[in-house]
């Protein structure tokens, strides 16, 4: 039976989200299709698997995949990718692309095997920016849990949190960058109620104090911190 070896992008006790939730949705996913798969275990000196899939590509594994080349293990790896779709992305690429960073991004990309992406519109920005041959590319829409298309809805979620008008939902977790300060600002001003399921972000201790306080003082704003994805109260 094929082996295969997965490797986050950091460690899942530091920082925890959506791409990491992928990564373990394609894991059992995988597993259920007869494939011997399992997390590397980096203490070990057993290289009995054939593949190794790497959750995204950063400084912190360009050395592992290095020798796993030596090694002569089959290499995948899943990105996510800027679209460049502003100016200033564009910009910044163009002069970040000769800097040291760059150059050892491209080499590591030049060593996989396999790269997945999640739409055709990143396997161009991956072939285009970061020359990756189109025969290397996969485009692997995210898996969902089938829960989502099984569950027979019952209003549990909307009974248990009193929501009985139309709301604004917004999943995952809270950081500057998904900019969920301003979408509950928003909503505050046009007093419609928003639903905000997730953690504030390790890390961007100004951005949560802001947030703490915004929501203590509006009426309009329900947090719950994060749940399992395939509960029953999520899924409703």
């Amino acid at each position: 039976m094929m082996k295969v070896k997965y490797l986050p992008f950091q460690p899942h006790c530091f920082a925890f989200g959506g791409f990491d939730m992928q990564m373990l949705n394609t894991l059992n996913a995988v597993r259920k299709a007869g494939i011997d798969a399992s997390p590397l275990d980096v203490w070990s000196r057993d290289d009995d698997f054939e593949i190794l899939h790497f959750w995204g590509i950063s400084e912190s594994n360009y050395n592992t995949i290095n020798w796993a080349k030596k090694k002569d293990k089959k290499l995948i790896a899943t990105v996510l990718l800027s679209y460049f779709d502003t100016l200033r992305l564009k910009i910044g690429y163009w002069y970040h692309i000769k800097s040291a960073r760059f150059t050892d991004l491209r080499k590591s990309l030049s060593l996989l095997d396999v790269v997945v992406v999640l739409n055709e519109v990143q396997a161009d920005v991956l072939n285009f920016f970061y020359k990756v041959p189109s025969s290397k590319i996969i485009c692997i829409p995210n898996v969902v849990n089938a829960g989502f298309f099984e569950y027979k809805d019952d209003n549990f979620f909307l009974q248990k949190y009193n929501l009985l008008n139309n709301y604004v939902l917004c999943t995952g977790n809270i950081s500057h960058r998904k900019n969920q300060y301003n979408l509950a600002l928003a909503c505050n001003n046009l007093n419609i109620k928003l639903v905000l399921i997730g953690n504030t972000l390790d890390g961007e201790k100004e951005y949560s104090q802001r947030w703490k306080k915004l929501i203590q003082k509006s009426e309009n704003i329900v947090c719950i911190k994060e749940m399992q994805n395939d509960s029953n109260e999520y899924l409703s």
